[in-house]
């Protein structure tokens, strides 16, 4: 049988690794995951040594990585996509279902989740490689970490975290999971797509102003949706604590994604302002 676009199938992998029992595969137990997320601690703590002298100096020395970058985003970006396809396909053959709908936040039997298993479990594998967004902004002598800046405290909270929200989402009950994989493959088609842009020249105000609302969108939804799931927690069968987690780190992104997009865009208008005031001392 041929490969098919519009067949979930067709996409997926058939290595053994993928498939095997959740707690033989690699970074599949709960303590591996724990383990990884303190390693990225570890890492950027020594990243951030290895580059005290090149941040410290007047001007910062960065490190000329621009190549990697470039592959980097572009890998994220494809993968993105992949990952919004595949779970966009398993949702369109679910959808023909009684009560397709209502189990999109409330699923007793957990079927849809159950149907993402191989999206769910790479799609978190994938939170250890995108580590290289903060090592890349370390080895370019950003203050990063320790984060000197709102926007940098969001970035290493949120990479920090991220493996533990999509391993809950993959081996808790939780019926609003596949909102993850779903939204974040379609978000992070535009956001590395806009660093890939960026990086080979685009100019930043021409799609930075666009990727934080779609960000806050993207988080709105997910706690509208786990709002309803809170009310419905035994309905629902779904695990407390990872309802719980969800709404600590997702109100955190929220928080820090609305001050982050109110800061760009003061940045914005002192910016106008700045230009509008050199040109009335020219003329």
């Amino acid at each position: 049988m041929g490969f098919n676009i519009w067949d979930e199938k067709s996409f997926v992998l058939p290595w053994p690794w993928l498939h095997d029992a959740k707690d033989r595969r690699p970074l599949g137990t709960w303590e591996a995951m724990i383990f990884g997320s303190v390693l990225y601690l570890f890492v950027l703590a020594l990243f951030a040594f290895i580059m005290r002298h090149r941040r410290n100096a007047k001007p910062p020395q960065p490190v000329g990585i621009a190549p990697f970058v470039v592959l980097q985003n572009a890998i994220m970006a494809l993968y993105s996509l992949y990952v919004f396809w595949g779970t966009l396909l398993v949702l369109i053959e679910k959808s023909s279902r009684p009560g397709f709908w209502m189990k999109l936040v409330c699923d007793p039997d957990h079927e849809i989740v159950k149907s993402l298993d191989f999206w769910f479990y790479h799609f978190y594998l994938s939170k250890f490689f995108e580590w290289f967004d903060t090592i890349f902004l370390a080895l370019r002598a950003k203050p990063v970490f320790p984060p000197l800046t709102s926007q940098y405290f969001l970035h290493v909270f949120h990479h920090l975290v991220t493996p533990s929200i999509v391993w809950l989402a993959w081996r808790v009950p939780f019926s609003a999971a596949w909102f993850g994989p779903f939204s974040n493959g379609f978000v992070h088609v535009f956001m590395y797509t806009y660093y890939l842009l960026t990086e080979l020249g685009m100019n930043r105000k021409y799609g930075g102003m666009l990727i934080t609302p779609i960000q806050l969108v993207q988080f709105v939804m997910a706690l509208s949706i786990v709002s309803f799931e809170t009310f419905y927690l035994k309905e629902c069968r779904s695990d407390p604590w990872a309802v719980g987690w969800m709404w600590f780190t997702y109100f955190v992104f929220l928080v820090f994604f609305v001050k982050l997009f109110y800061d760009k865009k003061q940045e914005r208008s002192s910016g106008s302002a700045n230009q509008r005031d050199v040109k009335k001392k020219v003329q």
